[in-house]
């Protein structure tokens, strides 16, 4: 965003569900974006996020339901070395939950009593041996390593990512909320540049 002295961030966020796609500009990250937005939940409600903090008051404070994302668990694997047998096993046992979820589809049960049927025989069975497996591998790697990170990122969003078990409209990620923001890329790309914090209103 242009300033008098110089440009400053602005911050356009994304919220969607089965039906819509809300753009929201801020001039900050604060979590008070998303508590403004989203408000109080009914007391069901889930919002599926990454590990980011700036939610932590809408889950403690409006009573959401954190769900946890599972492609950015697979990235921090995956960056931490590609080659490694460590992260191809990791690899493989998100995979495995993934196929899961694409039968699911062709099945044409996504979101139904038979996808979560599905997710408690199949998936959870996967995700237990999964976890068991990163709690047998942690004392092998540094807390500052790669694997170390990326083993201690998916231990600390267990409980997040166990939100897929009580819900089947939840999906395993936001790769849905990740593709919306491609439009954003865009016009940060082709733009450069916002006038001022209502010209980022006007762009949502």
């Amino acid at each position: 965003v242009q300033s008098e002295k110089h440009c400053r961030y602005g911050f356009m966020w994304t919220f969607l569900n089965a039906q819509i796609v809300a753009y929201y500009f801020a001039a900050g990250r604060s979590g008070e974006t998303p508590r403004k937005v989203l408000g109080k939940s009914n007391g069901n409600q889930s919002i599926l996020m990454d590990a980011y903090s700036g939610y932590n008051a809408l889950v403690k404070l409006d009573g959401w339901d954190r769900a946890g994302c599972q492609s950015h668990g697979r990235r921090k694997f995956f960056d931490a070395g590609e080659d490694s047998p460590v992260t191809l096993k990791a690899l493989e046992f998100i995979r495995w939950m993934y196929l899961v979820e694409y039968e699911a589809e062709e099945r044409n049960i996504k979101g139904t009593p038979e996808h979560l049927e599905l997710r408690r025989t199949r998936t959870l069975f996967i995700f237990r041996a999964f976890h068991r497996w990163l709690v047998e591998e942690r004392p092998r790697y540094g807390p500052r390593t790669p694997f170390g990170k990326a083993i201690r990122y998916a231990l600390k969003q267990r409980h997040a990512w166990m939100r897929i078990f009580r819900n089947a409209a939840i999906p395993l990620d936001n790769n849905a909320s990740e593709a919306a923001l491609r439009v954003v890329a865009l016009l940060r790309k082709n733009a450069l540049f916002l006038g001022h914090d209502e010209s980022g209103e006007n762009h949502a």
